[in-house]
């Protein structure tokens, strides 16, 4: 695993305010989504949003790309990031997803879930999210988004 997968990118002090799109992600919803062209800054909104002060649930990052395209290594990052942000959750949805020729959706994911249900809010970016296309993970998450 790589540590820096699972923090923010660094932003630049010079990098230009939105707060009006801070403010719209800060809006309480289950799901948003950041659509937007290469290189527009989507990164580093969501970096500066995940790094303000405030009084919001811990958050969790991501940063994926085309390694991150196989569903047991996916929920393994997404399970330290959340552990990593401080959400108690993950040692057995961890263990669920180290049970060989097993399908992360069958025991992991579900296992996951039922953890955050006890854990309190908080948020995930997965960033570059785009670049994976395991049919599997998409089926996941949105299991999980559901």
């Amino acid at each position: 695993m790589l540590a820096g997968k699972l923090t923010p990118s660094w932003t630049r002090p010079t990098a230009v305010p939105r707060p009006r799109l801070l403010a719209r992600l800060d809006e309480p919803t289950p799901l948003a989504v950041v659509i937007a062209p290469a290189g527009w800054g989507k990164t580093t909104l969501l970096a500066q949003w995940s790094q303000r002060d405030g009084d919001r649930p811990p958050v969790a990052w991501v940063t994926l790309d085309d390694s991150d395209d196989d569903p047991v290594r996916f929920w393994t990052y997404v399970v330290t990031a959340l552990g990593h942000a401080g959400v108690d959750v993950g040692r057995e949805a961890l263990a669920a997803l180290r049970v060989p020729r097993l399908d992360p959706l069958d025991l992991a994911v579900p296992t996951l879930i039922n953890e955050l249900a006890t854990a309190g809010p908080c948020a995930l970016v997965l960033d570059d999210y785009h670049v994976l296309a395991d049919r599997r993970i998409h089926e996941a998450v949105e299991f999980l988004v559901t």
